[in-house]
């Protein structure tokens, strides 16, 4: 394995392992990326429920 493979592949895991799981980032409300990402899958599927049932409740009136 070449030095940049080398570096490339320790670069990731500092993403990875520490940068996106402990770093708290003040553009995304002092939330870890990671728990962002949660958050806003968690609230995506929630918007879907709803909007799913809404449409069925719609169409069936």
């Amino acid at each position: 394995m070449s030095d940049y493979e080398e570096a490339r592949l320790d670069i990731f895991d500092y993403l990875i392992r520490f940068y996106n799981n402990k770093r708290i980032h003040d553009a995304i409300s002092h939330l870890t990326p990671n728990k962002f990402e949660r958050n806003l899958l968690m609230h995506r599927k929630k918007v879907s429920y709803f909007v799913s049932h809404l449409l069925t409740s719609i169409h069936n009136n």
